[in-house]
């Protein structure tokens, strides 16, 4: 059943404080991702499906002012100016209005954007998985969840991978990462670079250790420490871009549509090209030493006689 209190409104009159006012980092209301660049995935995708979460606001002065949501309005607003130039019909967008003193409603805002957590890259790659056994379009797929092809084979390529794979970044073992990486190789390959990859960051923790006494680590160049340092006061008073770099750095999730996501994943895929590409050349050079070895086999062999260079000048009509 709908929500009776969800009204649906058009973004361009849904006010986003410092985009459409000149307020300053100081008011309420203020949030510094508004200087993000529109993600044109989730412009694709509300072209496609709409705007399926409501986004919060706040009515003062007779102005609809947006309270969480602002990246959401701001793709509607760049897929309406596609639909108007196409002469197509506009989304409008699900709003909530939200009651309050200033201190409530920042508390509102910090708290929509805190608590949203999304879901971690292996449990996206099982539902990519599943919708693409649904629909059978990769494109379709990268529309739902707002990512470029590309991201969207590397989860396939994770989701099919070997259960030890899965099992070992479940366990923290492994990255997302280092399993995408596991993933381009063929199955039976799957669980011995596993193996591999585990033993030696078993090594490297190990080395760690030992020159432990003879260097301290810098903070914040391990994990542990950053994990440690989002309990902290210093890190509540940071920018909301500034945590979630610090959030990505310990959890290894960053939140969808970031330029964290989509540089983590060319990353990967760039490495993986990189790697691919690096097999190829040594397969060609594996096959061209066979071939030699191939031929030199034959004119040593006592079965085929030797022709010289003077033999091959007489023998008329022979060909190469």
């Amino acid at each position: 059943m709908a929500n009776k209190n969800v009204t649906y409104l058009d973004p361009n009159h849904i006010t986003i404080v410092g985009i459409d006012t000149e307020a300053t980092t100081e008011d309420t209301l203020y949030d510094e991702r508004i200087d993000l660049d529109v993600d044109i995935n989730l412009v694709k995708n509300i072209m496609v499906y709409g705007v399926q979460q409501p986004v919060l606001v706040r009515e003062e002065n007779g102005d609809i002012i947006v309270v969480d949501g602002r990246q959401r309005i701001r793709a509607a607003r760049e897929a309406n100016k596609q639909f108007r130039a196409a002469g197509e019909v506009e989304v409008k967008v699900p709003v909530l209005s939200v009651r309050g003193d200033d201190r409530r409603v920042t508390g509102i805002m910090i708290s929509a954007n805190e608590q949203r957590r999304d879901d971690d890259v292996l449990v996206r790659a099982m539902k990519a998985q599943r919708m693409l056994d649904l629909v059978g379009s990769k494109a379709d797929v990268a529309l739902a969840f707002g990512r470029t092809t590309q991201t969207i084979n590397a989860w396939l390529r994770l989701a099919e991978a070997d259960t030890s794979v899965h099992e070992a970044i479940r366990s923290g073992a492994i990255s997302a990462s280092a399993g995408v990486e596991i993933a381009s190789l063929d199955r039976k390959e799957q669980a011995a670079a596993l193996d591999k990859m585990v033993k030696a960051q078993k090594s490297s923790v190990a080395d760690a250790k030992k020159q432990k006494g003879a260097r301290k680590a810098q903070p914040g160049v391990k994990r542990s420490w950053v994990k440690k340092a989002l309990q902290t006061e210093a890190f509540s008073k940071l920018k909301p871009q500034q945590r979630a770099v610090l959030e990505w750095f310990a959890t290894g999730v960053s939140e969808k549509g970031t330029w964290m996501d989509d540089f983590a994943f060319n990353v990967e895929s760039e490495l993986e090209d990189k790697n691919n590409k690096k097999k190829e050349k040594k397969k060609d050079a594996d096959t061209v030493s066979d071939v030699t070895e191939a031929v030199t086999e034959d004119e040593h062999s006592d079965d085929v006689p030797y022709v010289g260079p003077a033999e091959v000048e007489e023998e008329d009509g022979m060909e190469f």
